[in-house]
């Protein structure tokens, strides 16, 4: 699976009105196996781990989200 199709609608759900209790964030090195264990949670059902800061992901997320072009703090809300 190419990251693009990670910023596909298809993967998009429902906001939930509780916050989860538990937030994972990945950070890594280019060639380290994050790619690999990113797919794997997907697999798992643990989350929908990409590129989030990306500048294409934010672009189309934001777009969907209603974010205004260049507003990081709107854009972290919603993606929190």
């Amino acid at each position: 699976m190419h990251h693009d199709e990670l910023d596909l609608s298809a993967w998009d759900r429902p906001r939930r009105a509780d916050a989860p209790t538990r937030r994972l964030v990945i950070c890594s090195t280019p060639r380290s196996g994050s790619y690999l264990l990113c797919r794997q949670m997907i697999n798992a059902g643990l989350g929908l781990p990409t590129e989030y800061f990306r500048e294409r992901t934010v672009e189309c997320l934001g777009a969907r989200w209603g974010v205004a072009p260049g507003d990081d703090d709107a854009y972290l809300d919603e993606l929190w």
